[in-house]
């Protein structure tokens, strides 16, 4: 796994390190594990807009069309893809780079398919024509689209407050710091997924999902993402992947020690693991549920039950597979 490691933390809670911050969601959810908890959707789009986002974003964003937000909604789910609201961080304050009253105004849509094999691409698109695309043929295709520019990997930041305060008062300090660590390369981006994990930061196109994340970590995320590396006590999961098999991932870089982005491909039930001296090895993991923790799934929600996925490891044997 990583041998490098983040300052620590008052109490071992990544919500200690903000004043104020004891009854939000991410605090009274510290139980719950991380690996597992990535939504998945291989396909994510980034719209740029300066905001406000409003609480469901796509839909309650000020558009220059009435029902725009709602049109787009409905073309981007029927897709499978996952599209999210972006603005460069410390947009807050400054001018808008789109008008929202001009409905031809182009703006930056970031497009990734996630993945071992995946892409980044960028294209601005008149406002208006946003819910016309193509959105099933983009989401589908095995690279960059014709009209579209490949761009270089990136970091995605939940920093929306409207929908949960975890995400404003973790996320935004976690943006900035990406920011630091590579600048040009981050967006803030409206709800992703499990604001009780915040600060949440997702690396495009690799599709890993990072939770709990610090001001701290953000240095060493991008370090390790760029060496193909995984920080596997940040990872909630690859996007690309469902439930079972991001926790499956998880269980079996710790049982092999090897924190290397693609060293496991799966192949039917079994896992096939290749080291760095090239040898190959097969693995079964069983998955199963259990309950989970007690906890409020957002801030000012009652605390709900959760279940949680637990894997089993075993050598695979060539009966059969």
């Amino acid at each position: 796994m990583s041998t490098e490691t983040s300052p620590a933390l008052p109490n071992g809670d990544p919500a200690a390190a903000f004043p104020g911050a004891r009854s939000f969601c991410s605090t009274l959810a510290t139980e719950e594990p991380l690996a597992g908890t990535a939504p998945h959707r291989p396909s994510w789009a980034l719209i740029e807009h300066p905001g406000p986002w409003g609480r469901e974003a796509l839909l309650d964003a000020p558009w220059p069309e009435p029902g725009l937000g709602a049109r787009i909604a409905a073309a981007v789910d029927a897709a499978g893809v996952r599209a999210v609201l972006a603005r460069e961080p410390g947009r807050r304050g400054r001018a808008p780079a789109v008008p929202s009253t001009d409905p031809r105004a182009p703006r930056e849509v970031l497009l990734a398919r996630c993945g071992p094999e995946g892409w980044l691409a960028r294209r601005e698109v008149p406002t208006t024509d946003l819910a016309e695309l193509d959105w099933a043929g983009l989401a589908q295709s095995d690279d960059v689209p014709a009209g579209w520019t490949r761009v270089a990997p990136l970091w995605a930041v939940c920093t929306h407050g409207t929908r949960d305060a975890c995400c404003a008062r973790l996320g935004r300090p976690v943006s900035e710091a990406f920011d630091a660590a590579a600048p040009g390369a981050v967006r803030e981006i409206s709800h992703s997924g499990g604001h009780r994990f915040a600060g949440v930061a997702l690396a495009l196109p690799t599709g890993l999902m990072h939770g709990r994340v610090t001001p701290q970590d953000a240095a060493l995320l991008v370090r390790s993402v760029a060496a193909g590396r995984v920080v596997d006590r940040l990872l909630r999961g690859e996007v690309h992947r469902p439930a079972a098999d991001q926790v499956a991932t998880a269980a079996l870089r710790e049982r092999l020690g090897d924190d290397r982005l693609g060293s496991l491909t799966r192949h039917g039930p079994a896992w096939e693991h290749h080291d760095s001296d090239g040898r190959t090895s097969r693995w079964l993991v069983e998955v199963t549920e259990h309950p989970g923790p007690t906890r409020p799934a957002s801030c000012g929600a009652a605390p709900s039950s959760s279940s949680v996925l637990r894997a089993t490891v075993l050598p695979a044997t060539t009966d059969g597979l």
